[in-house]
């Protein structure tokens, strides 16, 4: 649906202020008034569902929902598909052209979306990453991801962790630094910076998996690096919340943990392209972090 009449489109440098997504939502030129595709309102836009009209006069995060928990994974209702097959389709199906073109998209190199073993579903036509299982490093999950940004999951998929496919740099058996990201963009930016990283499904799961992956490879110390959300919106609560919920449980452990998040950007990978981040920059942030187990 075409935008109404005095209002325009969020982008990716102007996100929506309910929601904090970069798509779909509407904003009035103004700054008055926000249709936003996902959070509700008592106030419909459009007859097919388009969104919710927030006023700015409201709180902006009262008609959000609740931050959400981490739930177990929950069974697959039907037959499980068989990942490694169809990792390997995809991984076939992603050509040189595709890859280059989502490598100029995301501001990633070709190199660090190959660690990320990207690949193409054909009949979508969107990108694929796969999910893992840090114990026994089995694919559990597919992540897919159209060329608009919109993310979800091949049926039957469990939140895994974003892995580089090369096994971790070790000193004496331990990983020096691990950096921990949300999603497979973010992991590839901490690739091409010479970092090691691993990526979370989002802000809220995936901690039992983390847990399991640092005690298995022991960094010396862990850096939890989380979305930067507008403040005040639900996204923001969420995000932090998620943060220091997975710093405590890596704490619990007695693990050297910092917690902290890109500078006047949305994200790891918009903070590296649009401000020339270099991995020292990354580490003066940590450095100067009060989030210290």
């Amino acid at each position: 649906m075409p935008a109404p009449d005095g209002f325009q489109r969020v982008t990716r440098g102007h996100p929506c202020p309910v929601c904090s997504k970069p798509d779909w939502c509407m904003i009035k030129d103004d700054g008055s008034t926000v249709i936003c595709a996902r959070v509700p309102s008592p106030v419909a836009f459009g007859n097919n569902g388009a969104g919710w009209v927030h006023d700015h006069n409201r709180d902006w995060t009262v008609m959000s929902p609740p931050p959400r928990a981490e739930q177990p994974a929950k069974p697959a209702s039907g037959p499980v598909p068989n990942f490694n097959v169809l990792q390997k389709q995809y991984r076939t199906a992603m050509t040189g052209v595709k890859l280059n073109r989502l490598s100029n998209t995301l501001g990633v190199t070709i190199p660090s979306l190959s660690e990320v073993r990207v690949g193409w579903e054909p009949e979508l036509m969107v990108n694929t990453f796969p999910m893992y299982h840090p114990a026994s490093m089995d694919i559990i999950g597919i992540r897919l991801r159209s060329v608009n940004g919109r993310k979800w999951a091949i049926s039957g998929s469990r939140n895994g962790l974003f892995l580089p496919f090369t096994p971790p740099p070790v000193v004496k058996e331990r990983i020096e630094t691990l950096y921990i990201v949300e999603g497979p963009t973010d992991l590839c930016t901490l690739l091409d910076l010479g970092l090691y990283g691993i990526g979370r499904p989002d802000c809220a799961s995936g901690h039992g998996l983390l847990q399991i992956f640092v005690n298995r490879w022991r960094p010396r110390r862990t850096v939890i690096i989380h979305d930067n959300d507008p403040t005040g919106t639900v996204a923001s609560v969420n995000t932090v919340r998620g943060a220091m919920r997975l710093a405590n449980v890596l704490r619990e452990q007695r693990r050297l943990v910092y917690v902290v998040k890109p500078v006047r950007s949305k994200d790891l990978r918009s903070w590296v392209s649009d401000r020339n981040i270099d991995a020292a920059c990354i580490e003066d942030l940590v450095s100067n972090s009060s989030g210290v187990a």
